[in-house]
């Protein structure tokens, strides 16, 4: 718990991707170190560690993150689909699809 501000901490803990089960066991964690340990450091590692839980959150609804993940989740799936379904497709088929693809998330992407 000593190292709560290394890089690679905090990036787990603002990134969306991993933000869900990592920000939330490290922030578990440093609770369970302050109920046993109830002294003021623990209590600073818990107020950063939630400090930097909420920021994140309150990023990603802001920029809407999760829309934009969704969409983009979406895209690459329909894109693997058709490349799935259509193994002979020519390169202009595949470029066609894809460009078409791409600009409908790049529309979704524009309303948010």
């Amino acid at each position: 718990m000593s190292n709560l501000n290394g890089a690679g901490l905090l990036g787990n803990l603002l990134n969306p991707g991993g933000f869900g089960s990592t920000g939330e066991l490290v922030q578990q964690l440093a609770l369970l170190n302050w109920l046993k340990k109830g002294d003021d450091s623990s209590k600073k590692t818990l107020e950063q560690v939630t400090q930097f839980r909420v920021a994140s959150d309150l990023w990603s609804r802001v920029n809407n993150q999760s829309q934009i993940d969704a969409a983009q989740a979406k895209t690459i799936l329909a894109i693997s689909e058709y490349v799935k379904k259509n193994p002979k497709a020519s390169k202009a088929e595949l470029t066609k699809f894809i460009s078409n693809e791409i600009t409908a998330f790049a529309a979704t992407v524009d309303a948010l």
